[in-house]
C-alpha cells in the first residue's frame, strides 16, 4: 500500500517477516524520497494521512482495500483515494458500482476514451496479457481492446455517505462472497472470479 504525501511518499507492508518484504525493500532502495513503514495500514493511515494527501491502495486487495478506503474521504485529508484491482468481474467493482455511485474507475468507456493514448506504448503487451475475455472492451487507435486487470477506482468525497453502515454491508459482502468461493472450490473444483 502506498500513500503519497506532499512532502514524502510512504509505502507501507503489513509484516516485516512477509515474502513481500525484501521486494518491497529491492524496489524501493534507490529512491530517496519514499519511506518504507510496517505494520497495519488501518492503524497507521489515520497517523499518517494529512490534508491533500494521495492514497493509493495495492494490498490488502478486493474487499480489505475497500474497507480500509472507505472512511479515508470523509477525513476531508486525502485529496485522492485510489484502490488498485477493480476489474469489471471482481466482487468489489460489483460493490463499488452499487454503493459508491461516484466512484471513477479507469476502464469507463468516457475515461478510456479520453486517456487511452496514454498506454499506446503498451496496448500489444497489455491485450496480449489477457485471458478469458473477462475485461470490459473498448477501441483503442480504432482497434478493439479489452480493458487490463489492474483497473483502478478513484473514491470521491460523498457529502452525508453514509460510511458506517456501508462498511457494515461491505462485511456481509465480504463473508457472502467468502462463502461463495469456499462452495465452489469445495463442490466445484475451482473459484468463480
Amino acid at each position: 500500500m502506498a500513500c503519497c504525501c506532499l512532502n514524502q511518499n510512504i509505502s507501507i507492508e503489513f509484516d516485516y517477516d512477509s515474502p513481500d518484504a525484501p521486494l518491497a525493500e529491492a524496489r524501493l532502495r534507490d529512491l530517496a524520497n519514499v519511506e518504507l513503514r510496517f505494520g497495519n495500514a488501518r492503524t497507521l493511515l489515520p497517523e499518517i494521512v494529512k490534508p491533500h494527501d494521495v492514497v493509493v491502495i495495492d494490498g490488502p486487495k478486493y474487499f480489505g482495500a475497500l474497507k480500509l478506503a472507505l472512511p479515508l474521504p470523509q477525513t476531508g485529508r486525502p485529496r485522492l483515494v485510489f484502490i488498485h484491482d477493480c476489474h469489471i468481474s471482481s466482487p468489489i467493482r460489483g460493490f463499488i458500482e452499487q454503493e459508491y455511485p461516484s466512484a471513477v474507475v479507469s476502464d469507463h468507456p468516457k475515461f478510456t476514451e479520453c486517456y487511452r493514448y496514454l498506454d499506446e506504448r503498451c496496448a500489444d503487451a497489455v491485450d496480449g496479457a489477457l485471458t478469458g475475455g473477462i475485461w470490459r472492451p473498448y477501441e483503442f487507435l480504432g482497434k478493439p481492446h479489452s480493458s487490463y486487470g489492474p483497473t483502478f477506482a478513484y473514491l470521491t468525497p460523498i457529502d452525508d455517505y453514509p460510511y458506517k453502515a456501508k462498511i457494515s454491508k461491505l462485511s456481509l459482502e465480504k463473508f457472502r462472497d467468502r462463502v461463495v468461493r469456499s462452495v465452489c472450490k469445495r463442490f466445484l473444483g475451482g473459484v468463480r472470479d
